[in-house]
């Protein structure tokens, strides 16, 4: 299982960030977080590396803190440009039940599209290939008397996404050609709900999560999220949505008659509440189950109030554990012992692994339970779906006969990732459900509740969108507006939508934790963020409905002082073998080619030297070339550092505008390079099921001058074998090389990194890519003319990252380099920007 805010990994999104507002301005704009600025160890150092880490453990440490933020109005800046659309592009505007859908077409129209209105009964069917517009715009539906939205207004929202879903392709591949535009169109209040929602329909405002989540996953596609009201009437309200439409601009534009805002965070903080928001055996209902996140935060209300918890999940109930289970925490041995007292039938490993999930699962609820209890809190766990609006009638009766009921956390989700092509109307549907139908049967089966508190569990996700998660990036946007649409109607009830961040615990695995240590990527410490969720509670009715929450970030920046060794002018007319290496339409550079320009940044000021090899380099940001606009890139040295006969080098790679780290790593010099050790990697290989060329096309993104494989040897899950070529001069690939000749092989180290590349696509069916690189050795100051063999073996995998080992041989079989400690980060939404292996126009212009 995945994290819902587990970021995306691609080399153009590894960026510096320093806090949650950062991280959301910057993922906002189509990218992630970025790296840890904790160094690994030096492979060759480790008894110093453990003394370190003794020294950092007893230190004073620092408590986990939170970061939280509100949300405000603030005006757009002035003289944004027209998006480009080619003259009578054809536009569709969702029919909305008035006058509205009419009126914006024929604006659309007016302004030389060709813009039609196209009714709901006609979403199913095949959308024209020559779309290049698609306005989701809102029906303006409201609430009922009982303050809830219809159910209809869910289906809308989901008939919506597969209207979208069919129109991806058609406005992805225009997009590309001539520009294409999605928009969604919310009636809530002009101000995305912060101008006050009245009435209007909520959940439609979930509409911007979709948007946003287009935003990502669209390349070429300009993708914004509107919220209009107060407009006197259609036709003003019609010619300032046309003319939105056509500009550039934020995601998230609101349109009302006090003018053109979008959102913007503020800090906030829960003030200390004058008085507890409850009293000791207030009950307090809590869907999500009582696992992981959610049994923290049980824990915390538990602590703070002393209540009795009613928590709700769909695991069964807890049974005593069989006897023959008590005492065993192995997980070898529990199947073991599963196996041995099965009955009937021996059971598949299937069948026992799953088994041993539903035993897991059934000891950390009754864990659990005991640690909630024990920090004062009466608990009951029970087994239901909420989104059964019989099931929800049912939890509320139970728990007002265990007392008067108080609080509501609905806390409850699943995850079902895939792009907007790629999901199913099946998928959208349970991830929807689960947090908006769900939600809707509760209020419903609390009405006659007099609450004192409603939380909501909203996610990161649904403020800026998340690549595979439109569905979970909607139903959060709608709970936010949920949220304020409740808090204007429960004066004195705390309503509060928090917008969490990802959680130090949970569904983290430590791959993901890894993930998120390297990107900076600031992780929400379990006690931390379940003590801000009980502040939150007592934090009054006037305070912010919709918050976010996350922890403090860690940025790597340059060192100060290190001194230029040299500097290059990115673009293609110089650098043409770029031209080759594109990822997601944009070129961008190889790690081989980070490598070798360190390596020769640190000979720069230390002639005479050989270059031997580099420890700990990490990319921090990919180098990317962006569509007409030069990049400035700087290799700086500093002191070289004597280590026995090795010299040590510290060497960084920089960009100044914007002021950027790329990668960090310490060249290692020797006066003589010392012999080359015996070849120790033995990989078992299976026969590879594809050829050279097939495998470029199909699951490689590499163009001919970096296409190094001359055939793959053979593939296994312990690794994979393949002959290489040897790189061309230079010159063969850059105007002005800093170098007649190469200090290592940038074809053979890509080829490396591309054979594990092929590696992981026949093992999990996803890409990788290289981040980080442990150490790297070369024997030889000249790699073999006629290439060589490289043989990979994989010394750690997971869900998200693998581990590698790789040795490059000659054809006698003498070792000429080796890398240690590789490390890739595994993704399967790769595949796609792998797809985009030609540079976009617009990117080349």
């Amino acid at each position: 299982e995945r994290l819902p805010e587990a970021p995306v990994i691609g080399p153009e999104h590894l960026g510096t960030l320093r806090t949650l507002r950062q991280i959301i301005e910057f993922l906002s704009a189509g990218a992630t977080a970025p790296v840890s600025t904790v160094p690994a160890a030096n492979p060759s150092a480790a008894g110093t590396a453990r003394a370190e880490n003794d020294i950092r453990a007893a230190a004073p440490q620092e408590p986990p803190r939170v970061e939280c933020f509100s949300l405000a109005l603030i005006p757009l800046e002035e003289g944004r440009k027209k998006i480009a659309l080619a003259a009578r592009s054809e536009v569709w505007v969702t029919e909305d039940g008035s006058k509205l859908s009419k009126a914006l077409a024929e604006k659309l129209s007016a302004e030389g599209l060709s813009a039609k209105v196209v009714a709901r009964k006609d979403w199913g069917k095949p959308v024209p290939a020559g779309l290049a517009g698609l306005v989701l715009l809102a029906p303006a539906s409201r609430v009922g008397a009982d303050g809830l939205w219809p159910a209809d207004s869910e289906r809308w929202l989901k008939d919506a996404f597969g209207l979208c879903r069919s129109a991806a392709g058609a406005l992805q591949k225009n997009g590309a050609r001539s520009g294409a535009l999605f928009a969604t169109v919310s009636r809530l209040d002009g101000g995305f709900g912060l101008r006050g929602l009245a009435d209007a329909d909520p959940v439609l405002g979930g509409l911007a999560g979709l948007a946003k989540t287009a935003r990502l996953e669209w390349t070429g596609v300009h993708c914004k999220a509107l919220d209009a009201g107060g407009f006197a009437d259609d036709e003003s309200l019609a010619a300032a949505l046309a003319e939105e439409l056509l500009l550039s601009g934020p995601a998230e534009v609101a349109l009302s008659t006090e003018g053109r805002t979008t959102l913007d965070l503020v800090e906030w903080t829960p003030a200390a509440a004058a008085k507890p928001a409850l009293e000791p055996g207030d009950v307090v209902v809590v869907t999500g189950g009582a696992r992981g996140v959610t049994a923290e935060c049980a824990a915390a209300l538990a602590e703070a109030y002393r209540p009795t918890l009613l928590l709700v999940g769909r695991t069964p109930e807890p049974q005593p554990e069989p006897d023959w289970l008590k005492g065993l925490s192995e997980e070898a041995a529990i199947k073991q012992a599963i196996h041995a007292n099965a009955k009937g039938t021996p059971p598949t490993p299937k069948a026992i692994g799953e088994y041993y999930r539903r035993y897991m699962a059934n000891r950390e609820i009754i864990a659990s339970i005991a640690r909630i209890e024990a920090a004062g809190a009466k608990v009951v766990y029970r087994s239901a779906d909420v989104r059964d609006e019989a099931a929800a009638a049912r939890v509320l009766e139970e728990a007002r006969r265990l007392g008067p009921v108080r609080a509501l956390v609905h806390g409850a989700g699943v995850l079902a990732d895939k792009l907007i092509a790629d999901k199913t109307q099946a998928q959208f549907d349970e991830v929807f459900d689960t947090k908006v139908a769900g939600l809707r049967a509760l209020l419903k089966a609390s009405a006659g509740d007099d609450l004192k508190a409603l939380v909501l569990f909203s996610s990161i996700s649904g403020r800026v969108g998340r690549v595979g998660q439109s569905d979970y990036a909607a139903a959060n946007e709608a709970l936010n507006k949920i949220a304020r649409s409740q808090a204007a109607r429960r004066s004195s009830c705390r309503v509060s939508a928090i917008n969490w961040g990802p959680w130090n615990g949970g569904m983290v695995t430590p791959a993901l934790l890894k993930v998120f240590e390297r990107e900076g990527v600031g992780v929400l410490d379990l006690g931390a963020g379940s003590r801000h969720l009980a502040q939150d509670l007592s934090a009054g009715p006037q305070a912010p409905a919709e918050t976010l929450v996350g922890a403090p970030t860690r940025t790597a920046k340059p060192r100060r002082g290190l001194p230029t060794a040299f500097t290059r002018e990115m673009d293609l007319a110089v650098h043409p073998f770029l031209s080759s290496h594109v990822i997601n339409g944009r070129p961008v550079l190889p790690l081989a080619l980070t490598l070798e320009w360190l390596a020769h940044g640190a000979l720069h000021g230390n002639p005479g030297l050989a270059f031997h090899g580099i420890d700990d380099l990490r990319v921090f940001k990919g180098v990317i070339l962006n569509p007409g606009k030069a990049l400035r890139l700087r290799v700086s040295a500093g002191k070289a550092r004597r280590e026995g006969e090795s010299f040590r080098v510290p060497v960084e790679m920089v960009s100044d505008d914007p002021a950027a780290l790329h990668a960090r790593a310490e060249v290692v010099l020797r006066a003589r390079l010392p012999q080359a050790p015996a070849p120790k990697a033995q990989v078992p290989l299976h026969p590879y099921p594809r050829g050279v060329e097939a495998a470029y096309e199909e699951v490689l993104f590499h163009g001919p001058d970096l296409r190094g494989l001359l055939a793959v040897e053979g593939c296994s899950p312990e690794g994979i074998a393949v002959r290489a070529l040897a790189a061309p001069a230079p010159a063969r690939w850059l105007k002005d090389p800093p170098r007649s000749a190469w200090l290592s092989d940038p074809m053979a180290v890509d080829a490396a990194f591309q054979a594990v590349i092929l590696w992981s696509y026949e093992q999990s069916g996803s890409g990788c890519l290289p981040w980080r690189v442990g150490s790297y050795r070369q024997y030889r100051s000249e790699f073999p003319k006629e290439g060589l063999r490289a043989v990979l073996r994989v010394v750690r995998r997971g869900e998200h990252a693998a581990l590698a080992d790789v040795e490059f041989v000659d054809a006698q079989g003498a070792l000429v380099a080796r890398i240690e400690d590789s490390e890739h980060t595994i993704d399967s939404s790769l595949a796609e920007a792998f797809k985009k292996r030609k540079i976009e126009e617009k990117a080349a212009a």
